[in-house]
């Protein structure tokens, strides 16, 4: 991968590459992976950069604090995906998410898109299916597109962008290996929204070039819905992967009513589920019960800011 981003004026960059060395020791030592941690160092260094003041003659050095993980410190990752005609890296565009996705529930059939539209408190849901030819994956998406728009909520397909464009659905969901073969521009003109899945800070990060309309962060705790390569994630992590993006974050992975509380207290933008609805003897009741804890977070938060 390359890192890069603007230049920034000051010249006070002595002790740069030994910062960069040590704080990348220092990431890996915390549990990183060596591409995440090179990233965060980097942003470490354009920190102290950025932040730093002149003593003396010459070039100074960097100004050493706690790490901030600011957004305008944050590189720009290239990587393998850019060699597809299809990505067009920054100069892609896709609309902004304006309001929260609140209680984001992820199904695999038209009936759960009909049966959660109707519930008060969802705006936005997610329809994945996988495995299934085209013609009876389209037949599933056009009923879902059509329920989800009679009750004014959003739907984001995952992975079938075609069919996503053609049925005017309200988004596509791509998970990173299907960075590189859907065709992102093809989207983008469509108008639709884009999510995409990340794990990590170099996944992030290259989301980010794509300027998509959120991404998706987790797993947040373990999951059994789908087999990760990536190690639970936790509520630390959320909320300073929510602090690098400076976009809407899903937190999704393993959450349910046991714990929809600890996340809800990050204030993500949505909080994706799948299991943790659709494996409920009563999902409605679940929901109702989850939305309640969600609003309470949400209120605590308001008052502490207030309070800061």
């Amino acid at each position: 991968m390359w890192l890069s981003g603007k230049r920034n004026p000051s010249n006070n960059n002595h002790g740069a590459g030994c910062t960069l060395s040590a704080a990348t020791a220092a990431f890996i030592g915390l549990g990183h992976s060596l591409p995440d941690a090179l990233i965060l160092s980097k942003m470490y260094v354009n920190q102290g950069i950025r932040l730093s003041e002149q003593y003396g003659a010459g070039p100074g050095p960097l100004e050493h604090r706690p790490m901030m993980f600011d957004p305008q410190d944050r590189p720009h990752v290239s990587t393998q995906f850019e060699a597809n005609p299809n990505f067009s890296g920054l100069g892609l565009s896709f609309p902004s998410c304006d309001d929260p996705l609140g209680l984001y529930p992820v199904v695999d059939s038209a009936e759960w898109v009909e049966r959660l539209s109707v519930l008060p408190g969802i705006t936005a849901i997610q329809l994945r299916i996988k495995d299934m030819p085209e013609e009876a994956a389209a037949k599933i998406i056009k009923t879902a597109v059509e329920q989800a728009k009679k009750h004014g909520v959003r739907l984001f397909v995952n992975d079938h962008w075609r069919l996503a464009i053609s049925m005017g659905a309200h988004g596509v969901h791509l998970g990173q290996e299907d960075l590189g073969q859907a065709d992102l521009k093809a989207i983008a003109k469509a108008g639709l929204h884009l999510g995409i899945s990340t794990h990590s800070a170099y996944e992030m990060l290259h989301a980010l070039s794509m300027s998509p309309s959120y991404v998706a962060f987790g797993p947040i705790y373990h999951t059994q819905s789908k087999v990760l390569h990536f190690a639970p994630k936790g509520i630390d992590d959320l909320d300073l992967y929510r602090k690098i993006a400076s976009i809407p974050i899903v937190a999704i992975g393993g959450i349910n009513k046991t714990n929809i509380d600890e996340v809800a207290s990050v204030n993500p933008s949505g909080i994706a589920m799948i299991s943790g609805v659709l494996s409920e003897e009563n999902p409605e009741q679940a929901i109702a019960q989850m939305l309640s804890s969600m609003k309470n977070q949400a209120t605590k938060t308001e008052k502490k800011g207030v309070t800061s």
